[in-house]
């Protein structure tokens, strides 16, 4: 990507080039809020940022001059709070909240228990609005002792107490996942042997897919059978002989 770049002056007088974004997002790659919330503030009000890039080690420097709006992305943007002020007065924002409950399968060590964070968001939509706090309950993780019901009984829990505080859920799914994760190609894999051996043990050595000329045959034998005992009954309560 191309970013836009101006000439800045840094604090010791040296003039450098900085990606001037419009909009930023803090952050994708750590959870700023929760953990460098004050050195990310110090950076804005100074009006600009160093970082390195991760893969090369190439001092990088960010500056704020055009932006316009910040995306804070975090699973406990608690100390953001004494924050808000300053942001009030200065800048567009919203916050993506990720909540989720994996307290008791001890998925997610290093975040506040469940109670402390919906506290947390409760108190953040009172203070700026629920509109500017977005729900994200991700990923969803499914284990031999978490199936789907369970799952959605915990997104439903978490959604009972945070429904007057948000007008927005993300839960997040992804074109060509099997491609991109390893768990999700597994996931997809045993999905589709799982699948062709129901489809096996119904109708017999068939694939399921339209392309495959054994399935085409069968639904051309089978389905309008099919159709017509379906609405047979019915067709003599219409048209009485």
């Amino acid at each position: 990507m191309n970013w836009n770049k101006i000439e800045i002056k840094t604090e010791n007088g040296e003039k450098v080039f900085a990606q001037a974004p419009v909009i930023v997002s803090a952050s994708r790659a750590t959870d700023i809020p929760a953990f460098y919330s004050d050195w990310f503030f110090e950076c804005l009000e100074k009006g600009y940022l160093k970082w390195k890039n991760p893969f090369n080690g190439v001092p990088l420097y960010v500056s704020f001059k055009n932006t316009r709006l910040i995306v804070f992305w975090s699973k406990n943007p608690k100390p953001v709070i004494k924050h808000l002020d300053y942001l009030k007065k200065n800048i567009n924002y919203y916050f993506q909240f990720t909540l989720n409950d994996y307290d008791k399968e001890n998925l997610e060590r290093n975040v506040p228990k469940l109670e402390k964070r919906i506290e947390t968001f409760i108190e953040l939509s009172e203070k700026i609005g629920r509109e500017k706090v977005i729900w994200r309950f991700d990923p969803l993780f499914m284990t031999n002792e978490l199936g789907v019901d369970e799952l959605l009984k915990k997104v439903e829990n978490i959604g009972n107490q945070l429904k007057n505080y948000t007008k927005k859920i993300n839960i997040i799914s992804e074109h060509k996942a099997d491609l991109n994760y390893i768990s999700v190609g597994c996931a997809s894999i045993l999905a589709k042997v799982t699948r062709d051996r129901m489809i096996t043990s119904l109708i017999g050595n068939l694939s399921g897919y339209p392309s495959d000329p054994k399935t085409i045959e069968y639904l051309k034998k089978y389905l309008l059978i099919s159709v017509i005992i379906l609405y047979l009954p019915l067709m003599g309560k219409m048209y009485p002989m």
